[in-house]
């Protein structure tokens, strides 16, 4: 074969390959083999900015979770996940006051009162697990261990630092952090995007999304946007958000990002989502405030080879 076309032969295959592709249906739904394991990532980076008058508040946060997720096995199209807590490493900056902390390294001798107080916090929550399970359409049917967990969170934690002059927000904070209703919506927001009938590329369908505490139950809509390589493809996400707000205007907003998805287990192996909300919200004795937040979520998933 002359040099020169060997360009175009293997431009021919890939343009063959995709095009047979995009005529392909896919049952696109959540599969991994029991025993699989991954290494997860998630990322939080939130920038809010309130405004009453002449007063500017600013808020910037940068919070990463890192955690194990086991397939510990399957019944049926329903599967038993184990988390298991990584590390949590938080670089926050609120009203001036600033909170550096990784529990992967010492807490520095110079921490301020509110870097020590959640960095015996999270560092109580590493190593714990609990269990989930989830169905191949991505539905949390039921959290497992969460309330023994928790009380053995608590218990650990009244242990450790009950003489603590802030044990009452420790204990009140790993309260918040353990609440089942959010750590539900939260493992669902990963799998909330698979759709009910096969798919194909530029297919569109909506699902019910639902959010942690504050954020009205929404509709997301979705395409399958692209083929990124022959196992792997590219869902488009776009969901309108509305506050629970009820003094003032509820916050608005939108959520939008993507999915890469796993052909063959249905596991999101990275995303993506951008979350903003605006609008005016009553403060008692302060009159009306105005909120602009952004907020960048990431989630990245590795494989554990057996």
């Amino acid at each position: 074969m002359h040099s020169k076309s060997i360009p175009c032969a293997l431009g021919l295959l890939a343009g063959s390959f995709f095009s047979a592709t995009a005529q392909k249906t896919h049952i696109l739904q959540f599969n991994p083999s029991a025993g699989d394991s991954f290494r997860c990532e998630m990322t939080l980076n939130a920038n809010t900015v309130s405004r009453q008058k002449e007063q500017v508040f600013s808020f910037k946060m940068l919070n990463t979770t890192a955690y194990g997720m086991l397939v510990a096995g399957k019944t049926d199209s329903i599967y038993d996940l184990r988390y298991r807590y990584g590390y949590i490493m938080l670089d926050m900056e609120v009203v001036g006051t600033k909170v550096k902390i990784d529990t992967r390294e010492p807490l520095s001798t110079e921490a301020e009162e509110t870097e020590e107080m959640l960095y015996n916090v999270y560092r109580v929550m590493i190593g714990s697990e609990f269990g989930t399970l989830v169905s191949s359409t991505g539905r949390v049917i039921k959290l497992n261990g969460i309330t023994e967990m928790k009380k053995r969170l608590l218990a650990q934690l009244k242990t450790d630092y009950e003489d603590n002059a802030n044990y009452d927000r420790m204990r009140k904070t790993l309260e918040d952090l353990m609440d089942e209703t959010n750590m539900k919506n939260q493992i669902e927001q990963s799998f909330q995007y698979y759709p009910s009938t096969p798919v194909s590329l530029k297919s569109k369908w909506s699902k019910k999304y639902t959010f942690n505490k504050g954020i009205q139950p929404s509709t997301g809509n979705f395409v399958l946007s692209e083929y990124l390589t022959d196992s792997m493809l590219r869902v488009d996400m776009n969901v309108k958000l509305q506050s629970d707000n009820n003094e003032g205007t509820p916050l608005k907003g939108f959520m939008k990002g993507y999915y890469h998805v796993s052909m063959k287990t249905g596991v999101p192996m990275y995303s993506q989502a951008i979350v903003e909300l605006k609008g005016k919200k009553k403060v008692s004795g302060s009159g009306d405030v105005e909120v602009n937040s952004v907020t960048t979520v990431e989630n990245r998933i590795t494989p554990i080879r057996r």
